[in-house]
């Protein structure tokens, strides 16, 4: 895999949960929670350049979104 820097999805966020890279599924958590400080109502943007792939809303999840290219792929959730 090649080496990626994604862009932040928000202007302004702080990280709610982490994510332990030994232990990616531990607590069944395997990704970032980005939260808000003081403006939830702020755009949220694309990581990475891609395409579209999958839109969805879960009842535990809430609105998702996935995006991917050749090489990398992310997910949006708890929108």
């Amino acid at each position: 895999m090649n080496n990626y820097i994604l862009l932040s999805p928000t202007h302004q966020f702080g990280i709610t949960k982490g994510f332990v890279a030994d232990k990616p599924k531990e607590n069944g958590h395997a990704g970032i929670d980005i939260g808000w400080y003081s403006n939830p109502n702020q755009p949220i943007y694309a990581c990475h350049t891609g395409k579209v792939v999958w839109v969805n809303y879960d009842t535990n999840r809430g609105h998702e979104v996935y995006i991917e290219d050749d090489e990398i792929w992310t997910g949006y959730i708890h929108l």
